[in-house]
């Protein structure tokens, strides 16, 4: 592709990392073998660039982060949070899980497939 607008993915991503490093270090996750969900339509871009970018950004300072996509869009998080919130916690319970991914499913809420 075209180098600037590389060099403009790699910079935006190397700056995105910081914001995760930063978090990572504010809730003493540093030396944790921790997740780092990665999530917004900016990351949808059909070349890595970004992505990759970001991930070599947060591993340069915090080795041990599992960097992921998100599964889904962030409105079902929002949804699995009040979902949570008014079962007293049972949202693991298999048949609400289940049905909370078929709406995502059926809404195309799910990034990956």
């Amino acid at each position: 592709g075209d180098p600037t607008a590389v060099d403009i993915q790699k910079r935006f991503g190397m700056a995105l990392s910081r914001y995760a490093v930063a978090g990572l270090r504010r809730f003493g996750l540093q030396d944790a073998e921790t997740e780092v969900v990665i999530s917004g339509s900016i990351f949808k871009n059909r070349t890595p660039i970004l992505r990759n970018a970001v991930e070599a950004g947060i591993h340069a300072h915090i080795p041990r982060a599992i960097v992921r996509e998100a599964r889904y869009e962030p409105v079902v998080g929002g949804v699995q949070i009040a979902l949570d919130h008014l079962s007293g916690g049972f949202l693991t319970e298999p048949d609400i899980l289940l049905r909370l991914e078929q709406s995502a499913a059926k809404l195309q809420l799910i990034r990956l497939v």
